[in-house]
């Protein structure tokens, strides 16, 4: 199969996946702001079409998974070639960062209290988290977060400029957690349930002097968005 073909079934695939989740869970979400960032399906939809197209979003993961290890080697590549000129580009180094970001993240969206992951992320996602998670306390709301598990790591782009201060990476997490809403007077379950379901997301970190701080998490990931990543060396 040539690549033009392999390219055009993928687009195929995507668009009936799509769709068909957007049937499946049509009138299931809300505005709430599930776990750190992410967006969260509530209600368990239509089990009979679950059934029917299971086999088409396993075919979609198998061919996400095998774009997500391959833009992963480039990327490990091109971050050798950086690490050659500046040592804060590691591989390992950049896979704990995000790990240690994870949970604090994580934390202190359940906690409703931002500064618990203060030192982990830029001004503008501190204000944008504090400012939602601020907004659920006022309306007696708190996203309860159980067993939460970061799965694997995978950083799938990296670019390095001479101004080490627009550096950046972007690294495609799999987690998985208890993910629900509990209105806090009541002490009711309002949203959600106590199920453990798995997520994938892709997290934007960006340079500060010699450390990394989160910016952006992207809970919407398409084949075509993992494409799109390139890794490399700026000279601006």
């Amino acid at each position: 199969m040539n690549l033009a073909k392999s390219r055009y079934l993928e687009a195929i695939l995507f668009v009936f996946v799509l769709a068909s989740a957007i049937l499946l869970f049509s009138g299931d979400f809300n505005e709430a702001f599930a776990r750190a960032g992410g967006g969260r399906s509530s209600g368990s939809g239509n089990s009979i079409i679950g059934i029917i197209l299971a086999p088409f979003f396993v075919i979609y993961s198998v061919i996400l998974a095998r774009n997500v290890a391959k833009k992963a080697a480039q990327t490990k590549q091109a971050i050798d070639k950086f690490s050659s000129k500046d040592p804060v580009w590691n591989t390992n180094n950049l896979i704990d960062v995000v790990n240690k970001t994870y949970f604090a993240v994580q934390n202190a969206w359940m906690m409703c209290d931002q500064s618990i992951c203060r030192e982990f992320v830029t001004d503008r996602l501190f204000n944008l988290h504090k400012m939602q998670t601020d907004k659920m306390i006022a309306n007696n709301r708190k996203n309860i977060l159980e067993n939460v598990s970061l799965d694997s790591v995978e950083i799938l782009q990296a670019v390095d400029y001479r101004d080490d201060s627009k550096d950046y990476f972007r690294a495609y997490i799999k987690g998985s957690m208890k993910d629900y809403e509990i209105n806090t007077h009541l002490n009711i379950l309002t949203d959600g349930d106590k199920e453990i379901r798995s997520f994938t997301e892709l997290w934007l970190f960006k340079r500060n002097g010699e450390n990394w701080l989160l910016d952006e998490i992207d809970s919407s990931i398409t084949i075509a968005d993992i494409k799109r990543l390139e890794s490399f060396e700026s000279r601006e």
